[in-house]
């Protein structure tokens, strides 16, 4: 094994046990309504709790959207979303001061994807590493389509990535 190798192998088992040692919702501060900084304490766009707030998002924003458009036959009025929205806890920008983009996906719209924009390269990865929910179809940093292993979303997230899911 070459020491190049060696070196990226420590480096991806390292940032596997940092993304280990990340606090559970569970353990973090309560997440309240409208509220997009998890924690009472400062923190910094690229800190964990930031990427629970998001997750937290995005899954608001995917029950939203199925709520409202899911009985039709697409999702083609999507683009009402920030109009029509249940939760109090979405908007059209992201936990990291970026946008959350929601569209109809395919050519009969009958998938939607939501984007966000300037998503920290440690929230990138954790975000992307981990399947957010059962009805994903597919993941995207950037254009790249996933799955994506911790070690493969490391080389692909960027300080301020675009991140995509594709839900049915």
């Amino acid at each position: 094994m070459s020491e190049a190798c060696v070196r990226e192998t420590a480096s991806a088992i390292v940032l596997a046990l940092t993304l280990l040692s990340v606090p559970t919702l569970a353990q973090s501060a309560p997440l309240q309504a409208g509220n997009r900084s998890v924690p009472t304490a400062p923190v910094t766009s690229d800190e964990p709790d930031q990427a629970l707030a998001a997750f937290a998002d995005l899954r608001a924003t995917v029950s939203d959207v199925k709520s409202l458009y899911g009985g039709l036959s697409s999702y083609a009025k999507v683009t009402n979303l920030w109009e029509e929205k249940l939760s109090s806890r979405i908007g059209p920008s992201n936990a990291f001061g970026g946008l959350a983009v929601v569209e109809a996906h395919g050519p009969d719209a009958g998938m939607f994807v939501v984007s966000y924009t300037k998503v920290p390269r440690k929230a990138c990865i954790r975000m992307t590493a981990k399947n957010p929910s059962d009805d994903v179809l597919k993941t995207y940093i950037g254009s790249v389509e996933g799955p994506f292993t911790v070690e493969r979303a490391a080389e692909l997230c960027q300080d301020e990535t675009i991140i995509s899911w594709v839900f049915r």
